[in-house]
């Protein structure tokens, strides 16, 4: 397969999904910039594995939690929530685009 690549629509769902991070009340900190474009780098290294030559939400999907989790910084406060919870939650709260 040749390299997949995504679309802007996805690239927007990608930076939505990094800005999200940064909102809710629990994190101090949320995922960086560089964590987005690492979340994009593995997407399209699920759609290069499963053959595709295009990026789909769901490649996006998969890959969020490894990718991302560990970066969140949570407030003292809800350092007892689980990260993968807590981005799994703000992953599912952005609207997935049609592509």
């Amino acid at each position: 397969a040749a390299a997949a690549h995504p679309s802007e629509q996805l690239t927007g769902y990608l930076f939505r999904i990094v800005a999200a991070t940064r909102r809710p009340p629990f994190t101090r900190s949320g995922i960086s910039t560089r964590v987005g474009i690492s979340l994009g780098e593995a997407a399209r290294a699920a759609a290069y594995l499963d053959d595709r030559d295009h990026v789909l939400p769901e490649d996006v999907r998969q890959v969020a939690l490894p990718v991302g989790a560990h970066r969140l910084i949570l407030r003292p406060e809800h350092e007892g929530l689980r990260k993968e919870e807590v981005l799994q939650s703000i992953v599912d709260s952005v609207p997935v685009p049609l592509v």
